[in-house]
């Protein structure tokens, strides 16, 4: 990871950010983030959202419980439009497509293996060849799939209108990425003091971690935290490769040992699903989520969540 490292644009990282205090801070949040996420039992995330109106239903039940978390009562804004991209619903049908194009040049090398010698040499590459054909299409849609899942966005149209724009993911993971969202429409709405994309970033994933502990206590499903916890972990891990290469010190072999949704290595994406980021915007959520949580640890959760719309986060105390 040095040499992306080096790429990294200083002014997404504020000055106060790089002090040794918040890197040690964010090593003991991320160990209990990590650890909290180590421990999640088995669960189901549910069925997929089929239709507006049950996605519109989420969307109301995530708006009142972002409402309560951050104290909106006499204060709450116009929701935004819900756009179901509906994507994944062709995905397994274009994967099928891929199949079927693939297939005569898997007829062929099948004929290959059973018109040359077992064990033979030629045997075993047209055998590899087989196999690596076949699975080609699997992995295109496993990493396309993962893809689609995390291209959930909020904008805003040409005459100002608000939309989310969100795939019909299954019930739970789409009410975490919804959560996400709709915390980027109330930054927005109520005019939130700081235009750096970073702080934006940082403040719904805040918001978001804080709405689905409540649907996990009320609901008593763990699958409430899995996703924003695999984020969470992934961003805070950056963070500290980030500081630690701004402050010249190494990392403690636990903090290296965490596994995060984040790889380079772009064979090993492929392999595993794993889906692709950007450099700057990882830096930026990473950035923004370690300052966020370092805000909640120093100052609480109520004054993280509900007086950081009129103020910086992260400063040091």
């Amino acid at each position: 990871m040095s040499s992306k490292k080096k790429s990294i644009q200083p002014e997404i990282i504020p000055a106060s950010f790089a002090t040794y205090t918040n890197l040690q801070d964010l090593i003991e949040i991320l160990g209990e983030k990590a650890h909290l996420l180590r421990t999640l039992k088995p669960f189901d995330f549910g069925k997929r959202v089929r239709n507006a109106d049950e996605a519109t239903a989420l969307l109301n039940q995530i708006a009142n419980l972002t409402h309560e978390a951050l104290g909106l009562h006499n204060c709450v804004p116009k929701k935004p439009c819900l756009v179901l991209t509906e994507k994944l619903t062709k995905l397994p049908a274009i994967t099928l497509r891929l199949y079927l194009v693939y297939l005569p040049i898997s007829l062929l090398l099948l004929y290959i293996v059973f018109s040359v010698p077992t064990g033979s040499l030629a045997f075993l590459i047209a055998l590899a060849a087989v196999i690596l054909v076949l699975a080609v299409p699997y992995l295109a849609y496993r990493r396309t799939r993962l893809n689609l899942e995390h291209s959930c966005k909020y904008r805003r149209g040409a005459t100002n209108r608000a939309v989310i724009e969100i795939d019909q993911l299954r019930k739970i993971q789409f009410q975490s990425y919804l959560t996400h969202e709709y915390a980027h429409h109330l930054y927005y709405e109520l005019g939130g003091r700081s235009d750096e994309a970073w702080l934006r970033e940082g403040w719904a994933r805040l918001v978001q971690w804080h709405v689905m502990q409540r649907l996990y206590r009320s609901e008593e499903n763990s699958a409430f935290l899995h996703h924003v916890l695999l984020q969470i972990v992934g961003e805070l891990k950056f963070a500290c490769i980030v500081l630690s290469s701004i402050l010249r010190v190494r990392l403690p072999s636990k903090v290296r040992r965490i596994r995060t949704i984040y790889r380079n290595d772009p064979f090993y994406r492929l392999l595993t699903g794993t889906p692709g980021f950007n450099l700057q915007s990882l830096t930026r959520h990473a950035v923004g989520t370690a300052s966020c949580f370092l805000a909640e640890r120093r100052e609480g959760p109520d004054r993280a969540l509900r007086e950081s719309l009129q103020k910086p986060f992260g400063a040091s105390h």
